[in-house]
């Protein structure tokens, strides 16, 4: 996941970033979502993890109106 962020923060040509996490494995507090966090602040110490600003069901729908308004 690391690589990923890294990866799409070159392809944005950007150092901020701000990502939020999505699913129970990573978003809520358990060994993986600490190591996670713990490797971004180590290696990409310019990201921030904010909260999401919906629900990934409203994310879903927007997603959707895009796709039925082309």
């Amino acid at each position: 996941l690391i690589h990923h962020i890294s990866t799409m923060m070159k392809k944005m040509n950007t150092i901020d970033l701000r990502i939020s996490f999505a699913g129970s494995l990573i978003s809520n507090d358990n060994i993986y979502s600490d190591m996670l966090r713990d490797k971004i602040k180590t290696f990409l110490p310019t990201v921030k993890i904010v909260a999401p600003k919906h629900l990934p069901i409203e994310g879903a729908i927007l997603l959707a109106r895009g796709i039925l308004n082309e």
